[in-house]
């Protein structure tokens, strides 16, 4: 009670003018230095992922496709340098990359891949399949970043392509005409060989 009126006191007097002491100001208080992690490359944190979910071959082979175009824009730059600019500029480069390329392109760079396509009237990837697969990979690897704590944000979240009816592929039954001509080939007619077990 005494301190409260002390106070008032004080205000009383820096109000009509008086001179207040004021205390001087303290120190600034520095953090201890903390000693900085080494941030996983995207490269890196792939073969990670590979080790803590052990996926399909065939989902190994997409994501290392895509995020080797990732690489091929940007570098294999560490996960936390990664930005949603960067993912949307990619997710809009794989709307001009083609869905099928001859075989002597298929090891070949995104841009070369997009040259040839912009060439052709080939079909582009379908805005599922970038969805899926090429902002898939990238947030695959971004989602294990962010449960390491060495990202706070996934950049690819809010990046995918709105679908629409335009992009649902109907895929019609065979019709009994069809399934009678597939099950009248000769692979179902004759017995398949089976070779010796063991």
């Amino acid at each position: 009670m005494r301190a409260q009126v002390r106070a008032n006191d004080v205000i009383k007097e820096r109000d009509l003018g008086a001179p207040i002491v004021t205390p001087e100001r303290p120190s600034l208080i520095t953090p201890p230095e903390v000693p900085t992690a080494t941030v996983e490359t995207l490269s890196a944190l792939r073969l990670r992922w590979i080790k803590l979910n052990r996926p399909s071959p065939k989902q190994i082979d997409d994501n290392a496709l895509y995020v080797s175009y990732f690489v091929q824009l940007f570098g294999d730059l560490p996960v936390n340098e990664v930005t949603k600019k960067q993912v949307i500029a990619f997710r809009d480069k794989l709307l001009d990359r083609p869905r099928n390329v001859p075989n002597k392109l298929a090891k070949s760079s995104l841009a070369e891949q997009i040259a040839w396509g912009a060439t052709t009237k080939a079909p582009r990837l379908s805005r599922g399949t970038i969805n899926a697969k090429g902002i898939g990979s990238v947030s695959t690897l971004m989602r294990i970043a962010l449960d390491d704590e060495l990202i706070t944000i996934n950049p690819c979240a809010g990046t995918r392509l709105k679908l629409d009816d335009r992009d649902v592929v109907d895929r019609e039954p065979y019709s009994p005409a069809e399934l009678n001509a597939i099950v009248a080939s000769k692979i179902y007619q004759v017995p398949a060989r089976i070779s010796k077990a063991g």
